[in-house]
Order: C-alpha cells, then structure tokens, then sequence
C-alpha cells in the first residue's frame, strides 16, 4: 500500500515537473518574441525621419511675456 502512495506520488511530481517545464519553454518564446518585436520597433523609428520636438524659445521671449503680465 505504502509503495503504490509512493509510486502514485513520484508520478504525480513527473507530471508536474513536465508542465512547468512546457510552461516555461512557451513563457521563453513569449519573451524572445516580445524582444523581436521591440527591436523591430526600435529599428522602424529609427529609420522614419520623425521631426525633432520644436525647440523652447529664447529666454528674452519669457522675459517679454512676464513683463506683459505685469
């Protein structure tokens, strides 16, 4: 009786040592396809000309408009 509890028990951990390994092959694919795709990504903007942010104005602009405040 002990021994098939046993058996009945390594069995068990088999089985679920196989499904944690299934799930961490396919949660590794997730990633490395997650990387790809960031790295595309990062490859598609870089090659788009996205105009840069205008810059702020120069400081006399601020100096005028506070004064207008006043």
């Amino acid at each position: 009786m002990t021994q098939e509890i046993l058996e009945k028990e390594k069995e068990n951990l088999e089985n679920y040592n196989q499904n944690l390994s299934t799930q961490l092959t396919q949660e590794k694919k997730k990633c490395k396809r997650m990387e790809l795709t960031m790295k595309n990504d990062a490859k598609k903007l870089k090659q788009t000309n996205i105009p840069k942010e205008k810059s702020l104005p120069p400081k006399k602009h601020f100096a005028k408009y506070f004064d207008n405040l006043n």
